[in-house]
C-alpha cells in the first residue's frame, strides 16, 4: 500500500507568467543550406516565483527549449552540442511503483508494425 504524503504544498496557482521558449533562427552557410548550433547545458531555472531556483538541463539555458523558426522548404542542419560537464550529478530524481498498481498506466509488451 503507498502512504500519501502529510506534507502539504502551498505554492499560488497561476501565479507566474506562462514562460515562452527563445526563437532560434538558422543563419545561411552557403546558397542553399542553413545551419544552427544548439548547447545543451546546466542552468539555473526558477520554476515557480515562490520556489528557489533549481539546476536543470536545458537547450540554450531555456526551459522550456527553444523554438527553431525556419520557411518551409528550407534545409537545416543542427549541431547538437553537449556542454553538460562530465562531472556534473545527474539532476533527476527517479520514482519507482510497484507493479500493479491500481491506478498506473502500464503498456503492455508489445511490437508495433508488424
Amino acid at each position: 500500500m503507498m502512504e500519501k504524503s502529510t506534507r502539504q504544498t502551498s505554492l499560488t496557482k497561476f501565479k507566474d507568467c506562462l514562460r515562452m521558449p527563445i526563437i532560434l533562427r538558422p543563419h545561411k552557410t552557403d546558397d542553399q543550406r542553413y545551419s544552427l548550433r544548439i548547447q545543451m547545458r546546466p542552468a539555473q531555472v526558477q520554476l515557480h516565483s515562490e520556489l528557489p531556483p533549481s539546476e536543470v538541463w536545458t537547450y540554450e539555458g531555456s526551459l522550456p527549449g527553444p523554438t527553431i523558426e525556419v520557411t518551409r522548404g528550407q534545409s537545416l542542419q543542427a549541431e547538437w552540442i553537449n556542454a553538460i560537464p562530465e562531472d556534473e550529478p545527474y539532476p533527476i530524481t527517479a520514482v519507482t511503483a510497484p507493479d500493479g498498481c491500481a491506478g498506473y498506466l502500464r503498456y503492455p509488451s508489445a511490437r508495433f508494425g508488424l
